[in-house]
């Protein structure tokens, strides 16, 4: 009777480089999350390199436009949307800035809510504080605390 096989990443990493190899294991031994962690933990580095990149990309395209329309269909911004959840924490860590980018759009169809009170809509530093108080509520506590964000 042969043992079933399922597969297994291991991943190998340095500052540019990744590498994912997939070897077989046993189902019937205990699988080390060693593997697992390395993964989730690259996926992140990568998730949040992306971002910076399409995040530099957005900015640099919009600086000058007036159209709200054209600059949350710009394909950069269109880009983070796909990145989906992954890209959450990335963005509340560019809320925290004194100049916060209008992120809300892509929060809010990411995540399917909008913390930020009716009248509070248009005030840029407390949208980005009802979205940090979100965040922290929510697991992503490990941003400033929102309340310093309210006094802008």
């Amino acid at each position: 009777m042969s043992e079933a096989l399922c597969w297994a990443p291991s991943v190998v990493a340095t500052s540019d480089y990744a590498s994912f190899n997939f070897y077989d294991f046993p189902t019937t031994g205990t699988p080390s999350i060693e593997g697992w962690g390395k993964l989730f933990s690259l996926d992140a580095a990568r998730s949040e390199r992306e971002f910076s990149e399409l995040s530099k990309e957005w900015l640099s395209a919009t600086l000058n436009m007036s159209s709200s329309r054209d600059m949350f269909t710009h394909p950069a911004y269109l880009r983070v949307i796909e990145l989906g959840w992954r890209a959450v924490p990335s963005i509340l860590k560019e809320l925290q800035s004194d100049d916060p980018p209008h992120w809300f759009v892509a929060l809010s169809t990411i995540t399917k809510k909008n913390p930020v009170p009716a009248e509070d809509a248009g005030k840029i530093a407390k949208m980005a504080a009802a979205w940090l108080r979100w965040g922290a509520e929510n697991g992503y506590s490990k941003w400033q605390n929102p309340q310093t964000l309210i006094s802008r």
